[in-house]
This record gives structure tokens, sequence and C-alpha cells, in this order.
């Protein structure tokens, strides 16, 4: 049967949940990665990685997040996003990623693994023009 990079990561979760001894730690992922290596698919272990960093950020209720807006924000401004981004996807806290795109004309895209928010000027008037094609 052949384990996929998110049923590895899921099990490297499970055992590692809840545990904080670095040492404890250390001996978990040194077994796992020979179990790893002994089933031959170390080339894995990138999609493995970025897999179980999605299950632990999941689960500990961290939003992952891409800002996009068209000039640099105040550190200000991006205190009111990330408040607004946590109580729009009901995390309990948030990693953001900051990008200047200036094809947005202004405004704000907001893209995290699932959905994304178009709160941009052309976004918004793409929105218009559907409506006034219907």
């Amino acid at each position: 049967m052949k384990i996929t990079p998110v049923q590895y990561a899921r099990a490297l979760y499970e055992y590692t949940r809840g545990r904080h001894e670095k040492e404890e730690l250390s001996d978990i992922v040194g077994v796992f990665a020979a179990i790893v290596r002994r089933n031959r698919d170390g080339r894995l272990f990138r999609k493995i990685i970025s897999a179980f960093k999605d299950i632990f950020t999941e689960a500990d209720g961290i939003i992952t997040a891409l800002v996009q807006t068209k000039i640099s924000l105040s550190e200000q401004e991006k205190l009111k996003v990330e408040r607004a981004i946590t109580r729009i996807f009901g995390g309990k806290s948030s990693d953001i990623r900051y990008t200047e795109n200036h094809g947005i004309k202004g405004g704000v895209v907001i893209k995290t693994k699932n959905k994304m928010i178009d709160a941009s000027i052309a976004g918004k008037l793409k929105q218009l023009q559907a409506v006034l094609d219907k």
C-alpha cells in the first residue's frame, strides 16, 4: 500500500501532538524519518513537511494568509488587517505575509488556503460588471 505525504504528515502530527520535550521530539522525528526512508519514500520529505505545517497550523487555530495591496501598509493598518482576518476566519491567531501588487489599483486581496476575499477596486469593478451583464 502506498502512503501519501498527507498520511505521513498526519501520523507525524499525531505522534508529536502535546509533546514538548526537545529530546523526545527529536527521537520521534528520527524514528519517523527512518520509517519514511525504509519505505523508500525519501523523495516525499518536502511534501510531508508542507502537509505537516498545514495540519499543525489548522489544528492550532492559526490562519495563514497572503495579503496583497497596491502600496505597503503601515504597522497600524497591518494590525487592523490581522484582527479582521482572525475574526472573519475564526482563528486564534494569524500568520500573514504581505505583498505589494500594483495591478489591483487599490483595496486589498486576502488569500488563505481555502478562500479568497477580493476587496480590491479591480475586484469590485468585476463584480459590478457581472451584475450589469445579467
